[in-house]
């Protein structure tokens, strides 16, 4: 899931909508599926997390229109295509444009307030609140609704033993659900001591110059996938208890 975040979101026509910040997690039956995407500034505060992104979510309600703001989100089913973006259908792409992403966000609030951006930045102004429709509850962060921010980081214990932080949330599609995907259910995450080649994007498929690909074998050779039928998860704590019938295997074993 984590090969999705920081995509660039584009509209039918190729217009620029931001990029997916976090993922919209939701229990269907007993399993999680990923049922949308998080773009904007209140996706980004989420991920962050720390002291840095409860001071971007306090900067976001500040300057929102509204006075008790919730995240917008697309539903999976509005993603018409997955390349090196992700594009969304035209009912999105206007909600989206709306509900200002990120980079009209930073545009109109940052960008436009400088001396002389105004006359510069005419695309970055946003109709007022009062002459907005009001956004359908599909596009609006349930209750309930969990990201995977909010997974990633979580500690994962199996019995008396400490496996690290996951590092990696896996789904696999299932079933139809409308969109390139169908249903995207969580399947297994994948967790470690170590976080550096999952930041840098090594653990999964470990590529560049074979010292860098041997280093970060080694490096994460404590790596544990974990299939998710056998964790429960503490959301309020960020923790993942793995039974201990489970099956423990490195992520390249297959």
């Amino acid at each position: 899931m984590l090969r999705l975040l920081d995509h660039q979101v584009v509209g039918p026509k190729g217009e620029l909508l931001g990029n997916v910040d976090d993922l919209v997690l939701r229990q269907v039956g007993d399993g999680l599926e990923v049922v949308a995407f998080m773009s904007g500034p209140a996706g980004l505060a989420r991920r962050q997390g720390g002291r840095g992104g409860r001071w971007l979510h306090a900067v976001w309600t500040r300057l929102h229109p509204r006075e008790h703001p919730r995240p917008v989100v697309v539903p999976l089913r509005e993603v018409t295509k997955v390349g090196s973006a992700l594009e969304v259908s035209a009912a999105a792409a206007e909600v989206l444009a709306r509900s200002e992403g990120f980079e009209l966000w930073l545009r109109q609030h940052v960008v436009g307030r400088l001396p002389g951006a105004r006359e510069a930045e005419p695309a970055a102004r946003v109709a007022p609140a009062e002459h907005r429709k009001p956004l359908s509850e599909a596009y609006l962060l349930q209750e309930g609704d969990h990201t995977t921010s909010e997974l990633v980081g979580s500690r994962v214990s199996f019995g008396d033993r400490d496996l690290g932080a996951v590092i990696e949330v896996l789904a696999a599609p299932r079933g139809r659900g409308g969109g390139p995907w169908g249903r995207l259910v969580l399947t297994d995450v994948v967790c470690s001591p170590r976080t550096l080649g999952a930041e840098l994007g090594y653990t999964m498929s470990p590529q560049g110059p074979r010292l860098v690909e041997l280093a970060m074998r080694s490096w994460h050779r404590h790596d544990r996938r974990v299939d998710l039928r056998h964790v429960d998860i503490a959301w309020d704590d960020r923790h993942l208890e793995v039974s201990t019938s489970a099956r423990l295997w490195h992520p390249r074993e297959g």
